[in-house]
């Protein structure tokens, strides 16, 4: 077979006349389809390794996806909610979590922040954060010595608030604003840096700072509610099947929201 290949490429390849413009032309339209074709396949390796690349981190630092209820409610009944989420199939596992926007000062400098509220314990079943710290770890407790929680922050809003491990810093929530005689002032708390991560994504990096639940809840207000639920699949392209089961399983006011919809 390989030499009958051969002998049809060599019958159409040269002319029984020997004319030189024709080969030169041949050899040249050969050379621009193979040009093409190398073109085309390292743009798509390219392009497939660089969303694979993206997307792993991602997910690296969000879950696959997130169980919400609509209107911005907060979620009470929480950890019935994400224990009746992990009985479902390809649901490997699901943590609680609070989230809301503020602004983090230190004594040089001040930034806007997303807070986020997490379980450590839990949040590791869900995320891979635990493998991104630069320096310390995901310590969100009392801190020994210091009359504060810990926080984690990224690499590069710690580098923006010249921050490192022991610091002590504030966080700022207009949504747990205390009123005065005469305005509202936000609340603020103050934390120690026990964690600097680093994700590989700017917006993680430069604006995320991980609080446990209960200084998020005290901070902003909250009582003993979270603003949702983040659930880890055992296969990311099975979300759709995974959200028909949780929204017929929990029912309004609760809805879903996947990665693919966040990103």
């Amino acid at each position: 077979m390989a030499s009958y290949e051969f002998f049809l490429a060599k019958r159409y390849l040269k002319t029984k006349c020997r004319v030189g413009f024709i080969s030169t032309t041949t050899y040249i339209s050969i050379g621009g389809v193979a040009l093409g074709v190398t073109a085309l396949i390292i743009v798509l390796s390219l392009m497939n390794g660089f969303s694979t690349e993206v997307r792993s981190k991602l997910l690296g630092m969000d879950a696959h996806l997130r169980v919400l209820k609509f209107h911005g409610e907060w979620i009470e009944d929480y950890q019935k909610v994400a224990r009746d989420i992990e009985r479902l199939s390809h649901v490997a596992a699901a943590a609680p979590f609070v989230y809301w926007e503020g602004m983090v000062a230190s004594a040089h400098s001040t930034a806007g922040v997303k807070i986020k509220g997490i379980d450590p314990t839990k949040a590791s079943k869900v995320t891979d954060i635990n493998q991104s710290f630069l320096y310390g770890e995901l310590r969100l407790g009392t801190v020994p010595g210091k009359d504060c929680g810990g926080i984690a922050l990224g690499n590069t809003l710690a580098d923006r608030l010249q921050v490192s491990l022991g610091d002590e810093i504030y966080l700022l929530s207009p949504k747990g604003t205390t009123l005065t005689s005469l305005w509202g002032v936000p609340k603020m708390r103050k934390f120690a840096v026990t964690g600097i991560f680093q994700t590989g994504l700017y917006d993680f990096d430069a604006s995320l700072v991980c609080i446990s639940i209960p200084s998020a809840q005290r901070l902003l207000s909250s009582e003993n509610a979270v603003t949702g639920i983040e659930v880890k699949l055992d296969d990311i392209y099975k979300v759709g099947a995974a959200t028909r089961q949780i929204n017929k399983a929990l029912g309004y006011p609760y809805y879903t929201l996947t990665w693919e919809q966040m990103y």
